[in-house]
């Protein structure tokens, strides 16, 4: 079974081994691209990153904040990114921990 498969089945990516993740990433920028009908030379020009830049962040290989930012930017989606944090102020820690324990059950 392949990675893409076991993220795309599973709904708590908790348990989920870092591969299996940055493929699914991977997958999902490489998808967001061709969305915009983008050449993997025209996003490396756009993000002022490399084209091999480009074809390591979709094959997984090199996946960071900093080129995901890049990405994000380009396709005007950053605001996607700030509503991973925007929840975690004020966050009450045993709340937390009793969503964490409900998730794993």
């Amino acid at each position: 079974m392949s990675y893409i498969r076991i993220v795309n089945e599973s709904k708590n990516w908790q348990n989920l081994p870092e591969n299996a993740i940055f493929d699914a990433i991977a997958t999902h920028l490489t998808a967001l691209r061709k969305s915009y009908n983008f050449s993997q030379k025209e996003l490396a020009k756009a993000t002022d990153l490399s084209t091999r830049t480009i074809q390591r962040i979709e094959s997984g290989e090199s996946l960071n904040l900093n080129t995901i930012i890049r990405v994000f930017r380009v396709y005007g989606r950053l605001n996607d990114l700030q509503k991973l944090f925007e929840n975690t102020r004020n966050v009450d820690p045993f709340e937390m921990l009793k969503q964490l324990k409900d998730d794993n059950r």
